[in-house]
């Protein structure tokens, strides 16, 4: 296996589970740039190898990734999606990681976050992809009758529904 190549990561949020998730990106010899609401943990981070950002904007400039680790919705909002916060600086490509422990869904004050493609965009499964049948009968008939027919009535060989 080969290592990874050494990145330009920007981390905002260097609190209890933030810290040391930069000081272990730092270790593992990519180049990590923390930014905080507070000074001690950014001098923290830079005593032990990395580079400290008074701000956001400072942070995500040049970066490869940006990670966010922040407590909770609107700071990940503030962070993110406010006007200062990271898709207002960061370069177009820039891969984005939000790691914080926030609800499924935060609730935004605008209709919607700025879209931005992704390189891998998520799709919803297709019908084709539904699991196939373990019974040794069935396995050919189910993966041939899909591909000709969406709902096959029954199994030719032991008149199983599908």
């Amino acid at each position: 296996m080969t290592a990874a190549k050494p990145r330009n990561i920007a981390f905002i949020g260097l609190g209890i589970m933030g810290s040391p998730m930069a000081a272990n990106l730092v270790r593992a010899g990519h180049t990590v740039t923390g930014a905080n609401l507070t000074q001690p943990p950014v001098d923290k981070l830079v005593a032990e190898g990395g580079k400290g950002a008074a701000s956001i904007a400072e942070a995500v400039a040049g970066a490869d990734v940006v990670i966010t680790m922040v407590p909770a919705d609107p700071q990940v909002e503030e962070a993110i999606l406010g006007e200062d916060g990271v898709l207002a600086h960061a370069a177009p490509g820039t891969l984005v990681i939000d790691m914080s422990s926030i609800t499924r869904r935060p609730r935004s004050r605008s209709p919607r976050p700025p879209r931005r493609r992704a390189s891998a965009p998520w799709t919803p499964r297709s019908p084709a992809a539904r699991p196939v049948r373990s019974r040794p009968c069935c396995r050919s008939w189910s993966v041939a009758t899909r591909r000709t027919s969406p709902r096959p009535s029954r199994c030719s060989t032991c008149s199983a529904p599908p």
